[in-house]
């Protein structure tokens, strides 16, 4: 999902995890399963719903 690594500090996706966790929150909040609201593959759904992979993608490229 990202590149071997980020040239500068502020290439770190940052919004996109930040995003992704206060869905998880909101997940939670609502009465989902804490087990079901956190595993791997809810993090990776929710984390797609940001554009994250897009995001690191653009970054690795050098664009």
């Amino acid at each position: 999902l990202s590149p071997q690594q980020a040239r500068r500090r502020h290439e770190f996706p940052m919004q996109h995890v930040a995003k992704a966790t206060e869905s998880v929150l909101f997940q939670l909040a609502r009465g989902m399963d804490w087990d079901e609201a956190t595993c791997y593959e809810n993090w990776l759904r929710e984390l797609a719903k940001t554009n994250f992979s897009d995001h690191m993608r653009i970054i690795a490229a050098g664009s």
